[in-house]
């Protein structure tokens, strides 16, 4: 499971000083952003400032602007007492700042660093020299030493105590060398590690590191001096939010009412070089940058043709995609990345003001709660999954949609796992999985007869017997809605029938073939559900 993201910290608006300094080229302005909208990959800007400005042709600087902004989304404007007041020009500067403080010292200090490394290294050497020198001049009065023994040995001379003596002090010295060896060949890896360290960072003082600024330049024409408002807006990339959201359980087993307190946030990220100090957030969903040109439209021909050789006839899954429980059933376009706000675009204000760093990191911003009665039923969906869901379904009482997207699940115990959420309108019910309940046990088995043909039908039929078991081993009554479902027939050719006289008491399945049963378990009690229908298909079809 992962973690949540960090929290955004809530912060006051700046006050920034209404007095302005004018050095001779113009006047320089510090205003800070007040408000972002953010957007599914990008977010506009918005700086403003009310200041004392004097009359005449004023080119007014503003610094500390993030390199990235979109140059031709740039848009200034003058608010003043007095009519008159107008942007003639705005342009954006950028320019690179070289970082060369303290850089002659620091490369000074890493130099004697790395002459002091390079002279201990050069020690080191010189002392695996003389230890390797000592093992091969053991070597050589080993060697001595067997030759001696051998000699003796030929003229008959024996003294092995005084041979066992020998050979075993000269290994005794040989493995105390090969011991020092082993140190000081580490410590001599441990200085070059050391000493590339250094040159690196010797190399990276030695080239100045460039850092991208930006810088506005606007020229007002000012009439009369007074206070006037500068509005500056513009979009930057590097900025996204998505929809995050945390739903609380309150239910309790022993009682009947049960409700659930659903919250809404929005995570956001942005590393567009610029921070964001007390600034009002808010949210799209809106595709500025998506085209919108009409299609081409082509002649379609249709043409006639005889059918030659037999139908061909396919199975396939289809999940039932809806916006919500109350929705019609309607087929899914293709995923695409991004927000699912059902085409129509949806705008989220967070109340207060929020510091936002440029750091990318994530910051989960609240936007919007309602609490709303809901229902807990355990539903079983065997094919799906063999267990009993705690299922919750409640309505959307905000007046906002809830955006598809990851939801954490709480109940009183704690942080109870993470589910998906999918599009909802205001007022239109869904419905989330709590997890499995430990005392229902299910298991399901599939059995398919082979295919019989009778002699006078023009059909083939596959007879097929779904069985899905059921156990209750808690202390208390269960009450279960179990789902299953059979196929559903799109052509003349197949058909499906259900065994009424096999199958327990359902009401007929509905148009996507889903049958239902709302069993009530005692403790300790089974039950059994055998489902039993029959697919049948024309002989002059073929199934692929």
């Amino acid at each position: 499971m992962t973690n949540a993201p960090d929290s955004a910290s809530q912060a006051s608006a700046p006050g920034p000083s209404d007095n302005a300094s004018t050095p001779d080229n113009g006047v320089a302005l510090d205003i800070p952003p007040d408000s972002v909208v953010l957007l599914e990959d990008r977010a506009q800007v918005e700086r403003r400032r009310k200041v004392f400005l004097p009359a005449g042709n004023l080119l007014v600087s503003v610094d500390d602007v993030s390199p990235l902004i979109v140059d031709r989304t740039l848009q200034c404007r003058v608010i003043s007492p007095a009519s008159g007041a107008r942007v003639v020009h705005a342009v954006v500067r950028r320019n690179a700042i070289m970082a060369m403080d303290s850089l002659p010292e620091r490369v000074a200090e890493i130099q004697k660093q790395l002459d002091d490394q390079r002279k201990k290294l050069r020690e080191q050497q010189d002392r695996l020299d003389n230890i390797r020198l000592g093992r091969k001049l053991l070597d050589s009065i080993a060697q001595q030493g067997l030759d001696d023994i051998s000699t003796d040995v030929a003229w008959g001379r024996s003294d092995p105590a005084l041979w066992s003596q020998q050979l075993a002090t000269t290994w005794n010295r040989d493995e105390g060398l090969r011991q020092r060896l082993l140190e000081a060949r580490e410590v001599a890896r441990e200085l070059e590690q050391d000493i590339r360290d250094l040159e690196l960072q010797r190399q990276l003082l030695e080239s100045p590191s460039a850092r991208l600024s930006a810088t506005l330049e606007i020229q007002l024409e000012i009439p009369v001096p007074g206070e006037h408002e500068i509005i500056l807006k513009y979009l930057l990339p590097s900025a996204c939010w998505r929809p995050w959201h945390s739903a609380l359980l309150n239910h309790d087993a022993q009682r009947t009412d049960t409700s659930l307190e659903f919250s809404t946030t929005a995570c956001v990220w942005q590393k567009t070089g610029e921070d964001w100090n007390g600034v009002k957030l808010r949210f799209s969903t809106e595709r500025s940058t998506l085209g919108s040109e009409p299609p081409l439209l082509r002649d379609d021909l249709l043409r006639t043709r005889q059918r030659q050789g037999p139908t061909r006839l396919e199975t396939r899954d289809e999940e039932i995609w809806t916006t919500g429980l109350g929705g019609a059933a309607t087929r899914q376009a293709d995923d695409l990345p991004g927000i699912d706000d059902a085409g129509e675009p949806v705008l989220l204000e967070a109340r207060g003001r929020y510091n936002l760093p440029s750091d990318g990191r994530p910051f989960r911003v609240p936007v919007s709660s309602f609490h709303a009665p809901a229902s807990m039923d355990l539903l079983v969906m065997a094919e799906r999954v063999e267990a009993a869901i705690a299922r919750c379904e409640a309505s959307n009482q905000a007046s906002t949609p809830i955006l598809a997207g990851p939801v954490d699940l709480i109940t009183r115990h704690g942080l109870a796992g993470r589910s998906q959420v999918r599009y909802t309108a205001p007022g239109e019910r869904f419905e989330l999985g709590f997890g499995p309940d430990a005392a229902i046990r299910v298991r399901r088995s599939h059995r398919q007869v082979e295919r019989r043909t009778r002699t006078m039908s023009r059909w083939e039929t596959t007879r097929h017997t779904v069985s899905i078991r059921i156990s209750n081993v808690g202390s208390r009554p269960r009450s279960l809605l179990v789902r299953a479902r059979i196929p559903v027939s799109e052509v003349e050719q197949a058909r499906v029938t259900l065994e009424q006289e096999t199958t327990p008491p359902v009401a007929p399945p509905d148009s996507n073939g889903m049958l239902r049963w709302e069993p009530l378990l005692p403790p300790g009690g089974t039950l059994e559900i055998t489902l039993v229908y029959s697919v049948s298909i024309q002989k002059d079809a073929v199934m692929v």
